[in-house]
């Protein structure tokens, strides 16, 4: 039967031995100390003997070790088996980071990005890491930048950087907005090479994201797409509204500011453009522009490159414009969904709607 270890302290012990020769021969022992209470005193009881020293199997303790140290933490199990002379002064994940870097470069984002800042007063290597850790961390654990910092300081590693402050990342965000439409087009041939995109059928979704704070933007003068006008004054309540604006919200929080989120994806579900607009703006006005970003002959102004492929075999090219209450059933407004041909310079409207099977249907 075996024996339970009621102390907490379990050590290796050495006893000494001379033998008949005079020769000092020292024992290893695996013992603890037990209290005695009939003695009033605390006894050392040997729980295992690995033999003579001399003739120790040291292997097979070193087998019993790593055996053991796979109930510990890592850090914990890291220290206990590091050499003596080596101090472990630090553990961190990197599964993850890793796997999502390795896509970032196969994708060629890396150095699209490098090449872009290439002419810039910028460290083109330290933003693209401080852009590529932004990336993990929404995708990994989803913060803000300031808590995203410190998730890249101690709670992962990326290859490249150690640690970075808040205004660096909000420095790096500036400096890849100057470039996102060359970064954005470069990209996309790169995922759509990758991925064999198949972008003659599209599917165009919208939501609204709210901010907790009490003041919208201000107002500033647009044209019917919702592009800035600069120089002009505002004219129009709605159109030219602020970005951060009051609108109808889809978490039911009409009291705050917001804006409206916009995405295309392929068939299969792949995100080949995004989109935002002011709050306030209802679904017409957001496909307009929608449409005529993607619809646009000549390559995207804000950073997604129309198609080629499409464009060069002047094959059919279709955008179904879904909306939410179309795939619930609901009444869609008139122009929200259709199906656009740009074969011949024709454009054909089609009512839309919310079954699962339409995408093959349209093909």
């Amino acid at each position: 039967m075996a024996e339970s270890v009621t102390s907490s302290h379990v050590y290796a012990r050495v006893s000494s031995r001379k033998s008949k020769t005079g020769q000092v021969v020292r024992y290893l022992q695996l013992a603890h100390n037990e209290w005695d209470p009939a003695a009033g005193m605390s006894r050392t009881k040997v729980l295992y003997s690995f033999g003579r020293e001399d003739e120790l199997d040291r292997p097979a303790v070193q087998r019993l070790v790593t055996a053991l140290s796979r109930l510990l933490d890592p850090a914990a199990a890291a220290a206990l088996t590091t050499p003596a002379d080596m101090t472990l002064t630090d553990s961190r994940p990197i599964g993850g980071a890793y796997a999502l870097d390795g896509l970032w470069r196969r994708l060629g984002v890396d150095t699209a990005i490098r090449a872009a800042l290439a002419d810039k007063r910028v460290d083109a290597a330290r933003v693209e890491r401080i852009l590529f850790a932004l990336t993990a961390n929404r995708a990994l654990k989803p913060s803000s930048k300031l808590a995203a910092t410190d998730w890249i300081a101690h709670d992962v590693h990326i290859d490249g950087l150690t640690d970075v402050v808040d205004e660096a990342c909000y420095r790096a965000m500036d400096a890849l907005l100057a470039v996102e439409a060359v970064v954005a087009r470069q990209v996309y041939h790169q995922v759509a090479d990758l991925l064999n995109l198949e972008v003659d059928l599209l599917f165009f979704d919208t939501t609204s994201t709210y901010f907790e704070t009490g003041e919208a933007d201000t107002p500033i003068a647009r044209d019917e797409h919702g592009r800035v006008r600069p120089g002009v004054e505002p004219s129009d309540l709605v159109r030219d509204s602020g970005f951060r604006t009051r609108g109808k919200s889809k978490d039911h929080r009409d009291d705050l500011p917001q804006v409206v989120v916009g995405m295309a994806v392929t068939r299969t579900g792949i995100p080949v453009r995004v989109w935002s607009w002011p709050g306030n703006y209802r679904s017409v006005i957001v496909l307009s522009g929608s449409q005529d970003a993607l619809l646009r002959p000549s390559p995207l102004r804000t950073g997604l490159a129309s198609f080629p492929r499409i464009r060069l075999k002047q094959a059919l090219w279709r955008a179904c414009w879904q909306k939410r209450r179309c795939a619930s059933g609901g009444v869609v407004p008139s122009g929200a969904v259709g199906v656009h041909q740009t074969a011949g310079g024709v454009v054909r409207r089609v009512p839309g709607c919310g079954d699962r099977g339409a995408a093959d249907r349209l093909s």
